[in-house]
Formats: structure tokens, sequence, C-alpha cells
């Protein structure tokens, strides 16, 4: 036993010189079948506790994920058997078998630590193609350090170098940097919030509030005025799976309410989970209806349509709408001009932000229509990624180039040269962003927009100061905020629905149940009632109100300043984010946590109260009696 550790001791060492490509001869290695199996074990062992650090300590084990790892054992014994053939020693194919698991400890221990580093630290210009480059750097490193290995170990000559080579890569590298594996140990995946996630909106409850939703959305669509150019705004995020499309078109619409006074004009339809409780989903039936409503309360030969969609998009132009499990209609450039054209709206502004969005471009534009679009027909369109508040082009174009002009066609001209910075800078090709401006769309849209100057100046002669506590609590306060907290207020008055008490006690209802004729009556009027109380109380303006008067009572103005600076920096917002989202997690938690405990006073209070009623009939009988 002694020597076989001498021996393993020997080959890990041998191993980590290979490795760094140090020089070691045959004699150096200590060949055999169990020490073959034990770098094998050890292997896995390192790669598990490479994992396990760059994940941390709150992961878990993924046992789908071995056979992943050890696809390289077969690799490495097909390796050596055809560089020993190579060096026409078949005998020493078990040596340079060993001397490659050995050298691939250090390898194995080094890449999870450097691929979680890449993603987290990784430069500007590495994105894209470099960072694709840089991700498969250890592949490269394990075919350099096998080839150099072998040479060294059989002394190839020098004619036999680039054959060795080829070997390592062809029967190494390649099938290892094809082969997809997950980790050993990976961030915990959380059942019930993805279960939550995936299935919001196929659960009974938003099945029939959906309706409702739509309904209530589109009955608070007021009037254009006559003689006003107004701006009816559509906000649509199509993709449930990704955040940053719901933000996107929650952002933009606040941006028109306060900006282009878009109040009572506004109807967002929007594919999230966060959002199945307070807003209807994105559908080309929805999208219908809405613009068939709208055709009803604008004037259309006088107001204009913004119509802005967000998602992603494919080569063959369709727009993405969807929502896990349900399908819903395909939205495509003909689709979308068809639903346009059905409306009878004739000045429209349409942005479409999806990859290969330029598509729509020539079955959009008309004399009396702006078409933008976030890319060109055959380019991808960037920065949808989960976290982010807005894409590329929403950033640039809402959220910079729109807050410092009233023009839509001026707006898209300051937020071009800004993508392609950004883009660049980032290593990404660019994405060609494109606009069709029609003749007879110009004349309304510098009406409203001169409109539009003559209000903003109007409001700030007249208007008051916002003063420091107001500044304060809009960095705080956001749309988002106030959807996760309604959407989890939804979430829990779904799991106290009258389904869940029937399921406790079968009598809750005096036998009425799921089976009976009138039950989808009482989960209609359950989900009037929680979407009213749910509204109720994750009011924006309320909630705004009571953090400002709070933080009157608590804090003096002065002190505000220091922490207003903080709060604005990108560090301070991404705390105040942070820090929203522990808020909503809190609440779900506590909720969780705390059912079992509440449910069972729930049930004494329940079986006390039983008690006493029967306790004051009877004695109301035995008074009636006397």
């Amino acid at each position: 036993m002694e020597s076989f550790w001498r021996d393993f001791g020997r080959n890990v060492f041998s191993g980590l010189k290979l490795a760094v490509f140090m020089r070691v001869r045959a004699e150096n290695i200590r060949p055999s079948w169990s020490q073959l199996v034990a770098l094998i074990v050890f292997g896995l062992l390192v790669t598990f506790a490479a994992e396990l650090a760059s994940v941390g300590p709150r992961g878990q084990f993924s046992a789908y994920a071995v056979p992943g790892v050890m696809f390289y054992v077969p690799l490495s014994l097909v390796t050596a058997w055809g560089m020993a053939l190579l060096a026409r020693r078949p005998e020493q194919a078990l040596t340079l078998a060993v001397a490659l698991l050995a050298l691939a400890v250090p390898i194995d221990l080094a890449e999870p630590l450097y691929r979680a580093a890449l993603q987290k630290w990784s430069p500007g210009w590495m994105r894209g193609v470099g960072y694709y480059f840089a991700y498969y750097l250890p592949h490269l490193w394990l075919v350099l350090a096998a080839a150099a290995a072998t040479v060294r170990i059989f002394a190839l000559r020098l004619a036999l170098c680039v054959p060795a080579l080829l070997i390592a890569a062809v029967l190494l590298g390649l099938p290892q940097g094809m082969n997809w594996r997950g980790g050993l140990w990976t961030a915990r995946y959380d059942e019930a919030e993805n279960k939550s996630r995936y299935m919001a909106l196929s659960n009974e409850d938003s099945f029939y509030l959906q309706p409702k939703l739509l309904e209530r959305e589109l009955a608070a669509l007021k009037p254009g005025r006559k003689g006003t150019v107004d701006l009816y705004f559509v906000g649509v995020a199509g993709y449930a799976n990704q955040d940053v499309f719901m933000k996107e078109v929650n952002s933009v619409g606040k941006l028109f309410r306060e900006r282009f006074d878009t109040e009572g004009h506004s109807v967002r339809l929007i594919n999230n989970a966060k959002s199945v409780a307070d807003t209807p989903v994105a559908s080309v039936t929805a999208l219908k209806a809405t613009l068939a409503r709208l055709a009803e309360v604008m004037d259309r030969d006088e107001d204009i349509l913004f119509l802005f969609l967000t998602s992603h998009g494919s080569k063959d132009h369709d727009f993405s709408l969807e929502f896990w499990p349900l399908r819903f209609n395909p939205l495509d450039p003909k689709e979308l001009r068809r639903l346009l054209d059905d409306s009878g709206i004739k000045r429209r502004v349409i942005v479409v932000s999806a990859c290969y969005s330029g598509g729509f471009v020539d079955a959009l534009k008309d004399e009396n229509s702006l078409v933008i679009t976030a890319s060109a027909a055959d380019h991808n369109s960037f920065g949808c990624s989960n976290e982010a508040d807005f894409t590329y082009f929403g950033k640039a174009y809402f959220d910079e180039a729109l807050r410092e002009t009233y023009s839509f066609i001026e707006a898209f001209e300051r937020a071009k040269p800004k993508i392609a910075a950004r883009e660049k800078e980032q290593g990404y090709d660019g994405s060609g962003p494109q606009i069709s401006i029609g003749e007879g769309i110009r004349r309304p849209l510098a009406v409203l927009e001169k409109r539009l100057k003559l209000g903003t100046a109007a409001r700030a002669r007249t208007a008051p100061p916002s003063g420091k506590y107001a500044d304060f609590v809009n960095l705080w306060v956001r749309p988002e905020l106030i959807a996760g907290y309604r959407s989890e207020c939804a979430r829990n008055m779904a799991e106290g629905s009258p389904a869940y008490y029937v399921r406790k006690d079968p009598n809750y209802f005096g036998g009425l149940n799921e089976n009976s004729r009138h039950w989808p009556r009482l989960m209609v009027a359950w989900a009037k009632y929680s979407e009213e109380y749910c509204a109720a109380i994750n009011n924006e303006k309320l909630f705004r109100q009571v953090y400002l008067d709070s933080y009157r009572r608590r804090l003096a103005e002065h002190d505000l300043d220091a922490v207003a600076k903080f709060f604005r920096t990108e560090p301070g917002q991404r705390f105040v984010s942070s820090t929203n989202k522990v808020g909503v997690d809190l609440m779900r938690g506590l909720l969780e946590r705390s059912r079992p405990s509440t449910d069972r006073a729930t049930r004494l209070y329940t079986e006390e109260q039983v008690r006493i009623n029967a306790d004051f009939q009877r004695d109301r009988e035995a008074v009636e009696k006397k």
C-alpha cells in the first residue's frame, strides 16, 4: 500500500510538470491499472472541488454530469493507444494513458475557476468571437500539453511531432470541445420558483383573470381630444423567460406617460410570470383587440399610434410571442401589417426591437408610417440579458435619446452611433438599426413635438420643485418593485384561493367544490377580489407617498445628500435593485415558511369560532324558551 501511494504521488507530480510543459521521461511514470483508476477518481474529486470553489457552498450536486465529466477517460485511452502506435511502442500505451490522466488533473482544477473568472471579469474587447475562443482555451491547453507529453515520453523525432499534435487534437481536443457537460456542483435549482415561473399563466386563477385584465386595460383608455394630436402608446414584451423585455416595456411606458402625455392613452401587453396577475399577456389576439379598441377611442385621422414591440426575433423574421406552456399565434411582418390595416389606424410609429427586425420595414412602411427597427434584416441586435433593464437599442433610443428630444426621428439619429459604439466596445458585429419615414407622417409628428415642448415649458413654469425627499424616494420606488410586490401578492392570494381550502377541507364551502357547476363563478369572483386587493395595496402613488412621509419623519434633509449621491452611482443602483428584490424575496419567504404556523392559528381560531357560535345559539334558544 505504501508503494501505491508513493507511485500515485509521483504520477500526480509528473502530471503537474507535463501540464506546464516541463520534461518528464517515461521512467518517471508509474503505470498500472490501479494507478489509472486512482487518477480517474482523483480527477473527479479535483473537478468537484474546483466547481465548489467557483459556484460556492450553496449549490447542489448533479449526478447527471458524471458521465460528461468522465468522457475524458475513454478519450485518453484511445489517444494513448494512437500515440503508442505512432511511436511504435504499443507496450507503453498504459504509461502514456496514466500520464494523460495525470496532466489533466491541474487543467481540470483550473478550468472551472478560469471560466467563472472569464464570465465575471472578461474585458469588453473579449466579447463576441473573442469570448468564444477564450472560453475554449483550456481545451487548447490540454491538446498542446498532451502532444508535448507524448513527444517527451516517447522521445519522438521531429517528423512525428505534427502527427502527434493532430492525434491529440482529433482524438482528445475536438471531442472534448464538442461534449457539453454540466458541472458536478452547480447553482441550486429552485424548483418552486421555476415551477411558479413556468406555470404562471396556465394555473386556473390566471386563466380566468387574463380576459378581465385586458378588458380593464382597454376600458381605461381615454378618447382623443378634438383638435389636439394625441399620442397612444402600446408596448408589447413578447418573451416570457427573460425579464429585460418586461422591464423595458414598463420603463418606456412610464417615460411616455411622463414625457409624451400618454396618461390614459397607454396599453401594456407583457409575457412574464411576474406580471401575469396585473398585466394582460402579449398575444396576437390581445394585440388585435388592443388595436381595435384604440381605433374606437382615438381620432384615426388626427392622433398617432406608437407601437413598441420588444422580444427575440428569428432569421425568418418571426417576432417571438412565447409564454410556456401556452402556444400563441405567430407574429410576422405580414401579420402585423394585417392587424394594423384592419384596425383602420392611419398614423403609425412602429418600433420593433428584436434580432433580424429589419425584416419588418418593407412590410410596414407606407406614406403615413414611421418604422424603426433595432437591427437590419440579416443582423442580430444585442443586450437582451435577463438582468438588464434595457436592450442596447432600448437604452440608447428610449432611455437616453428620447429623454433629450421629442422627435422620434432625431432620437434615432442620436441613438444609432451610441449603439454602434457600445457594440464595438463589446466586440459584436454591428446590428444596423433601420428607419423608414413616410412623408405623410412628418407633419403630424412635428405638430406633436411642438405641443409637447410647449407643455413641458408650461409645466416647468408652474410645477413646484420636487424636493430632496421626493428625489430620494424616486431612487427607491420603481415600477418593477411595485410589479414584484403585486405579483407576489397575487401568487400568495392564489395559494390561499378557494381551491386551497377545499383541498384541505372538502366541506369548507358547504359541499361546493371544483366539480360543482357553480365553482367557476366562485373562482372568477376570487380572481376579481385578488386583483383589486393586490392593486389597492400595491399602488405606486401610494407607495411613494408612504415612503415620502416616513422619510420626512425619520431623516433630516441634509442627511439625504450623501446617501443619494451613493445611490446615483452604478454600485448604488445595483444595491437599490438588489434591495428591492430582497424585499420581494423576504415577503415570499416569510409567507412560505410561516404558512404551517398561520394555518394552525387559522384552524384554531376557526374551531374556537365554531364553538363560540354554538354556545351563542344554545344560549339564545334557552332564552327564547323562557
